[in-house]
């Protein structure tokens, strides 16, 4: 339950940012280049004070740095006076393409309200999350698998459920909706086939985001899901179709670790 509230909040965040985007490339293009986490608290915090182009000009540039420096300091951002510089210079030579108002100030502040009231949540689900999971036997296994860190190890977890309800890996992989399926009519049998989707969305949601992380970070150790999916790409498979091959083969290390220590505890 948990685990599919978590996802709808993601997606409502992510339709925020992207409202929220939106908004900024019509009311102070380019800011986001310049503080450059795109939704660090000091940019949400900055729109928040500053939701149009003409909110920093019509201040000198003096009293704009003062006040942006001591917004930088409270996040804990050492390079306030250098950002200022930037941001006035921007804002003397960009072009807004609607005009400030008290209808756009509300705009802006429904999506920070939004982004920042999802974060809390989702913040507080997965810490929730995180405890029920600890208390399972497979927890400590699960987290030091490559590419699985404390936010997606409850959530992998979460969206398989009891392991032992599967009877092999194939079923699990199944379940996942990223086996592919038989393609057959009379004599001909297709060798060119894509995964089911017929299972759960939110588990290849999840799979697929611990496979890009892998790919990103290269492991230290245990490196064998890594190497498959880089052989899969050496072999002229898509980067995506390669991350599904990785998480087929994870799904199956996966199960068999899992049911290794089920079986240990009976």
């Amino acid at each position: 339950m948990l685990s599919r509230e978590y996802n709808q909040l993601i997606a409502i965040r992510t339709k925020s940012k992207i409202q929220l985007n939106h908004l900024i490339e019509r009311i102070f293009p380019g800011i986001e280049k310049i503080l450059t986490d795109y939704y660090t608290e000091l940019l949400l915090d900055f729109l928040l004070k500053y939701p149009h182009v003409s909110c920093v000009v019509k201040q000198s540039e003096k009293v704009f740095t003062k006040q942006f420096v001591k917004m930088a300091e409270k996040k804990e951002h050492t390079k306030g006076p250098q950002l200022a510089k930037k941001v006035y210079d921007l804002a003397l030579e960009c072009v807004p393409a609607i005009s400030s108002s008290r209808s756009l100030e509300i705009a802006v502040e429904s999506c920070i309200h939004v982004l920042r009231s999802t974060q809390t949540s989702t913040d507080a689900i997965i810490t929730q999350m995180r405890l029920l999971a600890k208390e399972l036997p497979e927890y400590d296994m699960v987290r030091s698998m490559p590419g699985i860190g404390d936010t997606l190890a409850p959530r992998l977890i979460a969206e398989i459920g009891d392991i032992r309800r599967f009877k092999n890996a194939k079923s699990l992989i199944a379940y996942a909706g990223i086996d592919a399926p038989p393609y057959q009519s009379g004599q001909f049998e297709g060798t060119r086939r894509h995964i089911s989707k017929r299972g759960s969305a939110s588990l290849r949601k999840c799979g697929f985001e611990i496979m890009f992380i892998l790919m990103r970070r290269e492991p230290s150790e245990d490196k064998d899901i890594y190497e498959y999916i880089q052989k899969k790409r050496a072999e002229g498979k898509a980067f995506k179709v390669a991350l599904f091959a990785g998480f087929n083969k994870m799904l199956r290390i996966y199960y068999a670790r899992t049911m290794e220590i089920y079986s240990k505890l009976t």
